[in-house]
């Protein structure tokens, strides 16, 4: 997932909005005593929907991404499939740990018990979970997994380093397996980043010296902050680079813009995700290809999954706590139908989604 709110406006990226009840007792939340009384509230109000079979699902993403625009569908997917009854979506107002504790403790307060988090941070983020928990709360991550153990059922996520070595490989393919490639990495305060650098690092080094890594760029998964980084590196590199993978979305975003005002086919650039403006770079050649991953299936399967821990279902001590999502490359010969290829990665996780739980 790629993370970074500054300066998404809501008709272009989805509705940016916290829970009314989260603001009136965010200033509070952080006190202990103000925390364990909403939680002491949370544990009653939980206890009795749990016995009466009444059930609030929520899903809770650390901020405001283009990332996250297919989980409207999933959610409207999931109420009509799973019977679940309207499913609160909320937004943190800015990507920290405190912020979306507003949120969730928020819902918490107003009865929901049944929720799906990315954590905005792996430790601080467990911390909470492991409150909701005790709280009789019932927890699943998607996105990023906090850190392990953790009280949360499982997390869903793309194997991120795996990705971003993937985009690698793929982009030193293309420049042919030799020459200077920069990679634009996201914004530090996001957990992936640091396993992503990683990965292309990894794909850099299996070249022997063939492939030179010129340069990898942070701090710039803003649409601001990646239209300057992107402007800079060019700058400053200009004619040596052969070959660019952004595991952002914002940077490949910046540079298919970049690419296209000036004309530039030479550089090859592979990004990440499936915005519109990604999409239509690829097909008209400014971008050589992006790893899709799979946000869609993230959501879509944090409800099944909530909705079959309500139904008295519990997660195996032989199934993994970190399921990788998948992810798929698509180019210029499949972008077409892209689409599809992002459905298979869902649909072939939910064929054998129930043999990680123990039944009833």
């Amino acid at each position: 997932m790629n993370t970074q709110g500054e300066g998404f406006e809501d008709r272009r990226y989805g509705r940016r909005e916290v829970l009314g009840a989260g603001i009136a007792v965010g200033a509070g939340l952080f006190a202990t005593k103000g925390m364990s009384r909403i939680l002491t509230e949370s544990r009653t109000s939980t206890t009795h929907l749990a016995a009466s079979g009444s059930w609030k699902y929520a899903v809770v993403p650390p901020v405001v991404n283009p990332f996250y625009l297919p989980f409207p569908g999933a959610i409207k997917a999931a109420e009509a499939k799973f019977a679940t009854g309207p499913i609160a979506y909320e937004f943190p107002s800015a990507f920290t740990q405190d912020a979306e504790n507003i949120v969730v403790d928020g819902l918490a307060a107003k009865g929901y018990n049944l929720m799906a988090i990315q954590p905005a941070d792996p430790v601080a983020g467990d911390a909470t979970i492991k409150r909701l928990v005790a709280a009789g709360i019932k927890v699943v991550c998607f996105g990023a997994p906090p850190a392990q153990p953790s009280e949360a059922v499982f997390a869903l996520a793309t194997d991120v380093e795996n990705a971003a070595y993937f985009a690698a490989v793929q982009t030193i393919k293309i420049i042919g397996g030799k020459g200077n490639i920069v990679h634009f990495s996201g914004d530090v305060s996001d957990a992936n980043t640091a396993p992503r650098i990683r990965g292309v690092n990894k794909a850099v080094a299996a070249t022997h010296g063939r492939v030179k890594l010129l340069e990898t760029i942070t701090n710039d998964d803003s649409p601001s902050s990646a239209t300057t980084a992107v402007a800079d590196v060019f700058a400053a590199h200009g004619i040596a680079i052969n070959g660019i993978v952004c595991t952002a979305y914002n940077p490949a975003a910046a540079v298919a813009e970049q690419l296209q005002k000036a004309n530039n086919h030479t550089i090859k650039c592979v990004g990440i995700d499936t915005a519109t403006d990604t999409i239509d770079a690829i097909k008209t050649g400014f971008l050589a290809g992006t790893v899709i991953q799979n946000p869609y299936g993230m959501c879509y399967l944090s409800i099944y999954s909530l909705k079959l821990l309500s139904e008295g279902y519990t997660w195996k001590k032989s199934s993994p706590f970190f399921i990788d999502s998948g992810t798929a490359f698509v180019d210029k010969s499949n972008v077409a139908h892209w689409q599809s290829l992002q459905a298979q990665l869902t649909s072939t996780l939910e064929a054998s989604w129930l043999n990680y739980f123990n039944k009833p």
